[in-house]
Order: structure tokens, then C-alpha cells, then sequence
């Protein structure tokens, strides 16, 4: 019996402790862990510091602690962003994220407290850190010491310097290029008349400024079409300016506003730095003025010789000229006693047998040649003679 009961509480108790270890075992599991720190380091001192942190479990927020003390904005983000407070306790910072989701989540910020100047274009990089980091140097920046431990790699001509956890130093050079002097043309003005005489002198002044930062000889050419019309080189210093004058003959016309096209090119050893174009009007020898003189008088000229042609075209018909036939000079004939109704010439005229269309065409021939007229009067059509004819 008694060792019955042994037996029985020995397996009571190891069932206890099996479940207060799994009890242990949940609850002592963090609610997220930080997989890795990535270190943007720029050339002037700024680093960028993102957390890479896997949440594992739903919490209202997590704390994650910060390397130094961050620039605002700081940014978390997963599966969407979170609200995030900064929180010093005793000189040690922590970035509190409210109700992230589970899964990876990225929180990034600036800050200018890692990097230190050693001596000219030297910097040291420090940070102590509880989990993986990995250093990006940006173009121009080349590690001089590191620790044993860090993994050294180059990516795109970047230099990327890994560690494991811990606190660590690394010295850096900044890189900086010679600076490079440079000759660059520029035309800011260019002045002329936009309106010159047939065969007048033409001044173009072109000013040209030395936009870049180095000393130089520039060149100032003008062009007509493909044809160099004249060419002018001159030294400058840097932000100096001077004026170019050319001249050049305005083409000759006679009657015809004719456009004088230029094209100005500037630049320094061979290569052109600017381009202007120009438009200038050459006015013709013989002014609007004068041209539209010369034609009111020809089409003076004209007009009096066609009234001169009409009136002679318009004298009284003789025999010979107009092509008459019986049926005329009856009408003619009938008109010489006096103005007749035409309604009644031409009932007259039906009752002898002539057709109604006959007669109107005898009329209007009649009235064409200015033999006869027709009048309107008080709504009656008077016909007249106008022109005796001799039978």
C-alpha cells in the first residue's frame, strides 16, 4: 500500500512539473525579437538607422530599443504604419510602437550621434548593438580600420561592413574630389534693329557671359544659313561679361520685304556651349508708299480706259451695227406715235399673229441695244423709244 502511493504521487508530481515548464516555456517567449540593424552612412555624418523586428504575437504596444537618439520623423511599418512615440529612460531611448500586426515589421529614423570627425576627411562610426548590424557606406567613403570580426564586402562601388552583436568602432576617409574648373559660354542678350533698309549696314552686338567657374577663351560666331559671316574670340574670367559687335550688309530688294535670317553660336574649344537665332526684316528700295502710289495710277489708267471703250461701245446703233428684223422695226415703228403699256404692245402684236415669247425676246433685244426702254410706273411697264432708227 505504501508503495502504491509513492508511486502515485512521484507520477503526480512529474506531471506537475511538466506543466509548469510548458507554463514557463510560453510565457518567458518574447513577444518579438530584432532579426538585424542596417546602417546608411552619408558623407556628411547622417546615418540612417533601420530595425528589422519580427512581432510574433498581437500586443497593444513593443518598445524597441534605440541605438542613439533618433531624428524626427520615425517611420514603422509592416503591413501598414504605426503611431510611434520616442521614450528616454535614464539616457537610454526606446521607440514605442502601438498595435503592430504580426509579421516583419521596419522601423527607420536619422540621426547624426554615431559618427564623429577624427581628423581631416576622417570619421569614426560607434554603436553598440544586441543584434546583427550591417554598415552601407555611401560612394566616396572607404573603410580604414575595422574589427577583425566585421565581414567587408563591396556592392555597386559601395563598401558594406557587417558585425555581429556587440559595440564596435569603425574609421572611415571621406573621399572628395578635386574640384573642376570649367569654361561655359552664354549668350544674355543680343541687340539689333528688327527693321533696316534695302542694302543698309546692319550692327548686331551679342553679349556673352562666362557662366562656368574656370578662366577661358570663348568663341562668338555669326551665320547666315551655312555661310560664317564673321567670327570673334575672347577671354573671360569667371561671371564676366562682354559685348561682341559684327556688321554686315542687309540684302538688296527692290520691291519685296525680304527676312534677313542669323544664327549666333558661342562656346569655348570647339564645342558649342549656346545657340541664338534672329529674324531681321529688310524693307524693299521702292517704300509701300511709293508701290501703292504706282498702282492707284494704273488702275486709273485701266479704269479710264475701259469707260473710254463703253462709251464708244455705247453710241447709237445704225442699221449696219444692229442685227434688226421685221418684227423690230414694226415694234419701233408702233413706239415713234408714242410710249405704249406693254401689256397692250403686246396684245397688239398677238392679235397680228406673233407669239407671246416672240415678242418679249424682240423686246429685250430691243432694250439691250438701248433702242427702246421699259419703265415701272404705278405698276404698269411704259415701254419707250430711246433711239430713232432710220428704215
Amino acid at each position: 500500500m505504501t508503495y502504491r502511493y509513492i508511486s502515485t504521487m512521484r507520477a503526480v508530481i512529474i506531471a506537475l512539473l511538466i506543466l509548469v515548464s510548458s507554463f514557463i516555456a510560453v510565457f518567458s517567449q518574447p513577444a518579438f525579437t530584432e532579426e538585424q540593424i542596417v546602417l546608411g552612412v552619408y558623407p556628411n555624418g547622417t546615418v540612417s538607422v533601420v530595425h528589422y523586428i519580427q512581432v510574433s504575437e498581437d500586443q497593444v504596444f513593443i518598445d524597441v530599443k534605440a541605438l542613439t537618439k533618433p531624428l524626427e520623423p520615425v517611420i514603422a511599418a509592416g503591413q501598414s504604419l504605426y503611431d510611434t512615440e520616442v521614450i528616454e529612460v535614464d539616457g537610454t531611448y526606446y521607440i514605442r510602437i502601438y498595435a503592430p500586426d504580426r509579421g516583419i515589421l521596419t522601423i527607420s529614423y536619422l540621426t547624426k550621434d554615431l559618427v564623429i570627425e577624427e581628423g581631416p576627411s576622417l570619421y569614426k562610426l560607434s554603436f553598440n548593438s544586441t543584434s546583427p548590424v550591417v554598415v552601407v557606406l555611401a560612394e566616396g567613403l572607404v573603410p580604414f580600420k575595422a574589427p577583425k570580426s566585421a565581414l567587408l564586402n563591396i556592392t555597386d562601388g559601395k563598401y558594406i561592413v557587417s558585425f555581429p552583436q556587440g559595440a564596435y568602432e569603425l574609421l572611415y576617409y571621406c573621399i572628395v574630389k578635386p574640384p573642376v574648373f570649367v569654361v561655359k559660354a552664354t549668350i544674355t542678350d543680343v541687340e539689333y534693329k528688327e527693321q533696316v533698309g534695302s542694302g543698309e549696314n546692319v550692327e548686331i552686338k551679342v553679349h556673352v557671359l562666362n557662366s562656368g567657374n574656370g578662366t577661358g577663351t570663348v568663341f562668338v560666331k555669326l551665320f547666315r544659313d551655312d555661310v560664317m559671316l564673321g567670327s570673334e574670340s575672347i577671354t573671360l574670367e569667371p561671371n564676366e561679361s562682354k559685348t561682341i559687335l559684327f556688321k554686315v550688309s542687309a540684302p538688296s530688294t527692290l520691291f519685296n520685304v525680304e527676312k534677313l535670317n542669323l544664327r549666333i553660336e558661342c562656346g569655348h574649344d570647339g564645342e558649342v556651349d549656346d545657340t541664338r537665332y534672329i529674324t531681321i526684316n529688310v524693307n524693299p528700295a521702292i517704300g509701300y508708299e511709293m508701290l501703292i502710289l504706282v498702282v492707284a495710277v494704273i488702275l486709273v489708267a485701266i479704269v479710264s480706259a475701259l469707260f473710254i471703250i463703253m462709251r464708244k461701245t455705247s453710241r447709237k446703233p445704225s442699221i449696219l451695227s444692229v442685227p434688226l428684223t421685221e418684227l423690230d422695226y414694226v415694234i419701233v415703228d408702233m413706239l415713234k406715235k408714242g410710249d405704249y403699256v406693254q401689256s397692250s404692245l403686246v396684245k397688239i402684236l398677238r392679235e397680228r399673229g406673233v407669239p407671246t415669247s416672240t415678242i418679249y425676246r424682240h423686246l429685250d433685244k430691243l432694250e439691250k441695244y438701248g433702242i427702246i426702254r421699259r419703265d415701272r410706273r404705278d405698276g404698269l411697264v411704259i415701254v419707250s423709244l430711246v433711239q430713232e432708227i432710220e428704215f
